[in-house]
C-alpha cells in the first residue's frame, strides 16, 4: 500500500511569528517571511530588487511588503532552507530537484550550494539513479556536476534516446548537448562491442554443432559460426548494459548468458509422453583458460561505459 505524501507546509523557520521583514508569496499562496538581509547576500537577483525605490505610503503602519513568486511552496521551501545559515536541506525528489535547478538559475545563485545539497541527498542513493537515470544525467549536466552525469551516464543504457525521453533531456539541461552525448556514447559502444565478443569467442570453444573446431579436428561451419557469433553478441550487447559490467564478468559465461546461445534439444519420456528438453550444450566453452578470462575482463574495462558534462 503506498503511504500519501504529507499536505505541504510551510516550515516555522518562515511562518508568520519569525522576526523577518518581508514575504514572498508562492504560486500557490503559501507565504514565507523571510529577512530581506538574507536573500540579498545569496542573490544579486534579490540584492537588486530590494535596492529598487518602493513606494511610499502604500503600505499600512506593521504590514510587510509582499512579494509574488513564480515558483510553488515546495520549491521556494527547499531553496530557502538551503540559503539560511543552518538549515536542513529537504531534496526528496527528481522533481523537486529539477526544480530547484530552474529557480537556481533565474535567482543567480551560487551553483556550489545546490550541488553539495544534491550531493548529499539524491546523488547518494543509487534508486534514484536506477529509477531516473535520463533525468540524474541531465539534472547533473545542467550544474556542471561531471562526476555524477558520468555515473548517472552508465543507468542510461537501456533508455530508449527518441521521443519523450528526447524533449525530457532537453528540458532538464535547456541544450541538445547532453541528448547528443548520450547518442555519440551508444555509437562507441557498438563499434567496441565486437572487441568483447571477440575476446570471448574462440572456434577452439565451441562445438561443430556451433560453428567451432572443437573436437573434430578440422574447421567447422562457418555459416554456423557466423550465426552463432551474432546471437552471443547479443547476449554481450545485452548484458554490457548494465551499469558497472566489470565487477560482474569474473564468471563470464554465467555473466552473458552463453548457456541461452549454445543449446542442445534432446528428447526424453516420462511416463509415457516424449517431449523435447533444451539444455546447455556440454562440449560448448567446456572450460575458458586463466588467459582467456584474463582477456575477456580487459576487453570489458575497456568498453565505453559513460560519458560526462561539457563545461557551460
Amino acid at each position: 500500500m503506498t503511504t500519501p505524501a504529507p499536505a505541504f507546509a510551510v516550515d516555522p523557520v518562515f511562518g508568520p511569528d519569525t522576526a523577518g521583514n518581508c514575504v514572498l508569496q508562492s504560486s500557490d499562496s503559501f507565504k514565507f517571511k523571510v529577512h530581506h538581509i538574507v536573500l540579498s547576500i545569496a542573490s544579486p537577483f534579490f540584492r537588486d530588487m530590494f535596492n529598487l525605490p518602493q513606494q511610499s505610503g502604500s503600505l499600512e503602519p506593521g504590514e510587510l511588503p509582499v512579494i509574488p513568486m513564480t515558483e510553488d511552496g515546495e520549491t521556494i521551501q527547499a531553496l530557502l532552507l538551503l540559503i539560511y545559515p543552518g538549515q536542513l536541506t529537504r531534496i526528496q525528489t527528481v522533481e523537486l530537484a529539477i526544480k530547484l535547478a530552474v529557480a537556481w538559475d533565474k535567482y543567480l545563485l551560487p551553483p556550489d550550494l545546490l550541488q553539495a545539497a544534491l550531493r548529499r541527498t539524491i546523488y547518494s542513493d543509487k534508486e534514484f539513479f536506477q529509477s531516473f537515470p535520463l533525468q540524474m544525467f541531465g539534472l547533473a549536466c545542467r550544474l556542471g556536476m561531471d562526476t555524477e552525469a558520468r555515473l548517472a551516464s552508465r543507468y542510461t543504457h537501456r533508455e530508449p534516446l527518441a521521443d519523450s525521453n528526447a524533449g525530457t533531456l532537453f528540458q532538464f539541461t535547456g541544450s541538445i548537448q547532453p541528448l547528443l552525448d548520450l547518442q555519440h556514447l551508444r555509437i562507441r559502444r557498438e563499434e567496441a562491442l565486437d572487441s568483447v565478443v571477440m575476446a570471448l569467442l574462440d572456434r577452439n570453444l565451441l562445438c561443430s554443432t556451433h560453428g567451432g573446431t572443437h573436437n573434430i579436428g578440422i574447421g567447422g561451419d562457418m555459416s554456423t559460426h557466423y550465426q552463432t557469433f551474432e546471437a552471443i553478441k547479443e547476449q554481450v550487447r545485452e548484458a554490457l548494459k548494465t551499469p558497472f559490467p566489470a565487477e560482474k564478468c569474473k564468471q563470464p559465461l554465467l555473466f552473458f548468458g552463453i548457456s541461452k546461445v549454445c543449446t542442445v534439444t534432446t528428447t526424453e519420456t516420462i511416463v509415457g509422453i516424449r517431449r523435447r528438453v533444451v539444455s546447455k550444450c556440454p562440449t560448448c566453452f567446456f572450460e575458458l583458460s586463466t588467459q582467456t578470462i584474463e582477456k575477456i575482463a580487459s576487453a570489458v574495462a575497456e568498453y565505453p561505459q559513460e560519458v560526462g558534462c561539457r563545461a557551460r
